[in-house]
């Protein structure tokens, strides 16, 4: 019952290892907020107003000689029993909530874990199972969960019944007896891994469901894991599982809630030996450093292995929802001079200052680099629709995150300015991430994309005798993106690459900048030279400005990173065959 554990089970594995792990089943949307949360965002209430209640109903738990994680963390497992786990959040928000009261299933009191979490787990029942929840004020809210009506059992495995041996570097083919499953619904494989000395079922794929099954090689080398700074993990005495979910509606709703939804689990699954272990795909990457006129410029991109990542081709329409352009342009630089004996002689601050420039002008530098930078998404992805960006932000699922936009400001120290009628967003909580999704559907597109523009001033000083001397300020650009893609059946984010261009700055004296820089040193002796302020006289031109950023070599990189980037997808089969299973 791998999505259903995905939500709730996995606290103490994710503090242990989230820093080092991938963005596996273990880091969920749910897990990597509470993991984040732990222990200071839970608070009691005796209130049952502005929760979000989140429940899940398991059946046919995996074997306790499993010794898997959640059996640690949730007291009472029994080999085929039911889960009961009730989550409460905090509505308008984030952060949990232990309720003041009592929460029971069937009568029997939920143990409080952390973070929100009550868990119970009882003996297997077909009957329905009653959550009741009381606060100490008098608050009570009621309802009625059913165990889930479709059941899957493993047969065989490769045609083997028992003593299973698997070489997962080979296809694997399974017989599965079905109950009350509709034809092609979508099943979840996972397969139990030992990491760092901790097991768990980890995501390996989605397959539609039927008698007969054929998991490719592919799904084993692209599992919701990856092994990270030499992280130990192995595949002693696994456990492959198939689960049926559906998000179902509780009945019987009393109190103090209108309505409730749940995930309803079924799972089964068979020991396995691991004769021979995968060879995982950790993900693809695009680094490189070109010599270009102006100096080196860097990028390093990134698209995740099949599990998370979709193919480039599933990509007809993409809109931008967050561009814009951010910039520091003041900058403090302190050199230090230091005699023979390496005692301290010296001390000069120099302070950098580009001219402020105006909204429109910052506003011109965006309305210029848009299409530009939407017709090389084109290019490299077959041809890719653009979506205006009104298509984008007359959705209900942008204006849902409008709120956590950020302003834009001018100052003489430093500026940021958004696309057109566009926002910058900034981070959005974790229990608003559904957002994405939602966009794309409201707008028709196949893929969203946010992309930022940042300038950081800066001063460059090569000899010790400049210390006395004014810097020339110099600009260094960096362009970061990232393009997600709709999700898979559980909801989880999926992105299709990520990555980052940057490279040398360019000087202001080079293109005629205007840029005043002022000098204030104090010497061992506690003197002090003689403040200069120096004015380097020039004028901004669009062209100007189009060096000072570099965006020509910036859009130039972005090109080569993409075909990069694609190049390599197009060499590596498992993403067309991973999600070719969900057709």
């Amino acid at each position: 019952m791998q999505v259903f554990y995905k939500k709730f089970r996995v606290l103490l594995l994710a503090v242990v290892i989230l820093s080092q792990m991938g963005c596996s089943q273990l880091m969920s949307k749910f897990v990597a907020a509470t993991a984040k949360a732990i222990p200071t965002s839970t608070q009691t209430t005796a209130s049952l107003s502005g929760i979000e209640i989140t429940v899940g109903m398991g059946s046919n738990l995996h074997s306790a000689d499993l010794g898997a994680l959640e059996q640690d963390l949730f007291s009472g497992w029994k080999t085929g029993g039911d889960w009961v786990v009730i989550k409460f959040s905090n509505k308008n928000g984030s952060g949990f909530y232990k309720i003041d009261g009592t929460v029971t299933v069937d009568g029997k009191p939920a143990e409080y874990f952390n973070v929100g979490l009550y868990s119970i787990v009882l003996e297997a029942s077909p009957s329905p199972r009653k959550v009741e929840i009381a606060t100490t004020t008098g608050e009570k809210g009621s309802f009625t969960l059913a165990p889930s009506k479709k059941k899957i059992k493993v047969i065989s495995l490769n045609g083997q019944k028992d003593n299973i041996s698997l070489d997962l570097t080979k296809d694997v083919v399974v017989e599965l007896e079905e109950t009350g499953v509709p034809e092609n619904t979508p099943l979840q494989v996972g397969l139990a891994i030992n990491q760092v000395g901790i097991k768990s079922i980890v995501r390996a794929a989605f397959i539609r469901s039927g008698s007969k099954l054929t998991i490719p090689a592919a799904v084993f080398r692209n599992m919701d894991f990856v092994p990270a700074g030499g992280l130990f993990y192995s595949y002693d005495k696994s456990f492959l599982s198939f689960d049926i979910n559906s998000m179902e509606n509780a009945t019987d709703v009393t109190g103090a809630f209108s309505s409730v939804q749940y995930t309803s689990n079924y799972s089964d699954g068979k020991f396995v030996t691991v004769a021979k272990n995968p060879v995982l795909n950790v993900g693809l990457t695009a680094k490189g450093e070109d010599k270009l006129k102006d100096g080196e410029m860097r990028y390093e991109l990134f698209k995740p292995n099949a599990f998370r990542s979709r193919p480039s081709e599933h990509i007809k329409k993409i809109g931008i929802i967050s561009f814009g352009i951010s910039g520091i342009t003041a900058f403090n630089y302190e050199f230090k001079l230091y005699g023979s004996d390496k005692k301290l002689k010296t001390t000069t601050t120099t302070k950098v200052t580009f001219p402020q420039q105006s909204n429109e002008v910052w506003g011109a530098v965006v309305d210029k680099m848009y299409p530009e930078i939407m017709s090389i998404v084109q290019s490299e992805f077959n041809a890719a629709e653009a979506l205006p960006l009104e298509a984008i932000t007359q959705t209900a699922g942008y204006k849902s995150v409008e709120m956590f936009s950020k302003a834009d400001f001018n100052t003489p120290d430093g500026f940021s300015k958004s696309y057109r009628n566009g926002k910058i967003l900034a981070q959005v909580p974790r229990n608003q991430r559904g957002y994405e999704e939602k966009i794309m559907k409201e707008s028709g597109a196949d893929a969203i994309m946010t992309l930022k523009l940042e300038l950081v001033a800066a001063a460059e000083k090569t000899k010790v005798e400049d210390a006395k001397k004014s810097d020339f300020g110099v600009i260094v650009p960096k362009l970061t993106f990232e393009i997600v893609g709709k999700p898979k059946f559980d909801g989880d984010e999926m992105k299709y690459v990520s990555g980052t261009i940057t490279g040398k700055g360019i000087k202001a004296e080079e293109i005629g900048l205007v840029v005043t820089t002022h000098d204030e040193a104090t010497t061992f002796f506690k003197d002090k030279w003689d403040v200069n302020t120096i004015r380097k006289v020039g004028t901004l031109t669009p062209e100007r400005l189009d060096n000072l950023i570099r965006k020509s070599d910036l859009l130039k990189e972005f090109a080569k990173a993409l075909k990069e980037i694609r190049t390599k997808e197009k060499e590596n089969n498992d993403y067309v065959t991973v999600w070719n299973l969900q057709k």
